[in-house]
């Protein structure tokens, strides 16, 4: 309750800073302003405050009435927090953030900044530049980036709040990261690395090179302890190493990178504590792992559901060129992948496949793999597919109709692979008639079977047509 009446007080009087609602008449400086009635006096600007401490050449201004509040100036949070372990390093992540429970100074320009206090004391001393980004809060935005593993303590200088409040002194105190791996590519158990990608390592400060390369390998994860690392060069940028294999690594092949404990920060306080080790395993060659259907398939129907080709590792897409003979309408490629999101392993083929028809279907030699590797060879998979399933249907409007009893009936029905047709007339009772108009007549539909007492008629009718 204590922090949500401070943060409303702190908002309403922002909001009065900015307008000057309470600024009385000016009055010459040095000399005391009079109070509301029945308050008490306010100090004019560059006037002494009676037991004020002398932080700062800004003095509070006027703009509120003595007594409105009698809450002390305070901090209420700090970045980092006090007593803080593994602090950032780097200058663009380690800002020093100190927030206060009143407004301290008046809203002012960017070119005024410079008027305003600056209350920090950092030791050990830290370059960089602080400014007050509203009227509760400070921020020091350091120049260079701070030490590793080592403890800074930062004082907020004695304040007077623009309520004539004050803070007598503020101490807190935090510690910076040892150096450490921040991040890595390829990441541990990382599928489908490039054979000529590099590895990159990011540290969560500026690092000594030579300490580091003394101590980073590449080794094919099979390889004994004693095995000889890859051979490649080293490429820095600021917290980043890079490194470059000299010869593209082995295809389908897990490789684990380490970095042993004792590599030095760039100021050499600090060294990482322990081996670091991870794995990856590279891509295979771009290749045609296996299709649905299989080359040389006969009488296939899974080709209705689309064309499935697996490739050994991701492909670029836009480079995989298939080619369909006879060719097909409404042809649309769908990836997917098998282990990953983006991990394209997978095409599918859709379109309008056609029944008792021979195809062969072309991958192209210069299809790539993600990192540009061909395959280099055309693959191509040969198959028939099935005739359609064999069915009948009656030309009839519904399931229900009327026809006359007294003529001839014409009723038409179309069939697809049949050479011949089996017909059946039954009588319905009244009963089964009922129900199958009646509720849950769809479900009472599909497993009607009249009894064999009602049998009218039997009769057969060849038709020919081809399969």
């Amino acid at each position: 309750m204590q922090v949500l009446k401070s943060v409303c007080l702190i908002t309403l009087l922002c909001v009065l800073a900015a307008c000057d609602f309470f600024s009385p008449q000016p009055s010459p400086q040095g000399t005391n302003v009079p109070a509301p009635q029945g308050g008490t006096p306010t100090a004019a600007p560059n006037a002494t405050v009676p037991g004020a401490p002398p932080a700062s050449t800004f003095k509070p201004g006027n703009l509120f009435p003595a007594g409105l509040t009698n809450e002390p100036l305070a901090v209420v949070s700090t970045s980092p927090a006090d007593k803080t372990e593994e602090a950032a390093t780097t200058k663009d992540k380690a800002r020093i953030v100190v927030q206060f429970n009143h407004p301290v100074v008046p809203l002012v320009s960017v070119s005024a900044q410079s008027s305003l206090p600056q209350p920090l004391a950092i030791q050990p001393a830290l370059p960089g530049a602080g400014q007050w980004t509203n009227t509760s809060t400070y921020v020091f935005n350091p120049s260079q980036d701070l030490n590793a593993a080592t403890s800074y303590s930062v004082s907020v200088k004695p304040l007077t709040d623009m309520l004539g409040q004050s803070l007598s002194a503020f101490t807190f105190s935090f510690k910076t990261a040892a150096p450490a791996i921040g991040a890595r590519n390829p990441d541990d158990n990382t599928q489908f690395a490039g054979v000529t990608q590099p590895i990159t390592v990011t540290f969560n400060t500026p690092m000594d090179a030579a300490s580091v390369e003394q101590r980073f390998r590449l080794l094919p994860a099979s390889a004994g302890a004693n095995a000889q690392g890859v051979a490649g060069r080293f490429e820095w940028n600021a917290t980043v190493m890079r490194f470059a294999p000299s010869q593209p690594l082995e295809f389908n092949t897990q490789y684990s990178p380490v970095l042993l404990a004792g590599a030095q920060d760039a100021n050499k306080i600090a060294a990482t504590k322990d081996d670091v080790r991870w794995t990856f395993r590279t891509i295979a060659k771009p290749d045609v792992a296996s299709t649905v259907p299989v080359n040389g398939a006969q009488d296939d129907r899974q080709v209705q559901q689309g064309m499935v080709i697996n490739f050994t590792s991701p492909m670029d897409k836009d480079s995989v060129k298939f080619t369909i003979v006879p060719s097909i309408t409404n042809q649309y490629v769908f990836w997917q992948g098998q282990d990953k999101q983006g991990d394209e392993v997978t095409a599918r083929i859709s379109g309008s496949w056609q029944a008792s028809t021979a195809y062969a279907v072309t991958v192209s030699a210069d299809s790539r793999g993600r990192y540009g590797e061909k395959i280099g060879h055309d693959v191509v998979i040969r198959f028939k597919t099935a005739p359609l399933n064999p069915s009948v249907t009656l030309n009839v409007p519904g399931m229900m109709g009327m026809y006359d009893v007294n003529g001839a009936q014409l009723v038409y029905a179309s069939y697809v692979n049949m050479d011949k047709v089996n017909y059946s007339l039954s009588r319905v009772d009244r009963d089964d008639l009922l129900r199958l108009i009646g509720q849950d007549s769809f479900q009472i539909w599909q497993n009607y079977r009249p009894p064999a007492s009602n049998k009218l008629r039997d009769w057969t009718q060849s038709v020919s047509t081809a399969l």
